[in-house]
């Protein structure tokens, strides 16, 4: 009789294992990266300006992004600034090695629906140390090849001047 039970389990034990589809797709959802918040993916966009990273900034940005910048000066008086994604990275670029420069952002909140979001922030603006202005950035973004990117960028610029 114990013979009979030994070849009976090993015929069970050779026999192919079905696996539940449905069951596999839940584990691969599960273990797919987490995607990342518009939030962070400004964050992000703000670690590469502070660094100047060329790389980073353009694959943050959608080719075709378009920057808008309303400026608000007490002696100049108010304007409007239109500039591409190349006019933006050519800026960056172009700092000189002596000037440093960082935005501080005070206030982040935003908006998404499905794969569209909009980040917007306070900050202040400082060069070499000293306060230059402050104002109000608003991000468009798009979910798009696993990565939220910015395809536009308005801001406010409160001038002291």
């Amino acid at each position: 009789m114990v013979c009979v039970c030994f070849a009976f389990a090993k015929a069970y034990s050779q026999q192919p294992v079905e696996q539940d589809s449905i069951a596999q797709d839940s584990i691969n959802e599960m273990v797919k990266p987490m995607k990342k918040s518009p939030v962070e993916a400004v964050r992000d966009f703000f670690d590469a300006f502070h660094a100047q990273d060329s790389i980073a900034l353009d694959q943050s940005m959608a080719d075709n992004l378009i920057l808008f910048s309303y400026i608000k000066s007490r002696s100049k008086g108010n304007s409007m600034e239109k500039a591409s994604k190349s006019d933006f990275m050519n800026s960056i670029l172009n700092i000189p090695e002596n000037m440093t420069f960082k935005e501080t952002l005070i206030e982040i909140s935003h908006t998404t629906f499905e794969d569209i979001a909009t980040v917007h922030t306070t900050y202040e603006f400082h060069v070499n140390g000293q306060f230059s202005h402050s104002g109000v950035n608003v991000f468009t973004m798009v979910y798009y090849n696993d990565k939220w990117l910015i395809t536009g960028i308005t801001d406010t610029r409160n001038m002291l001047y």
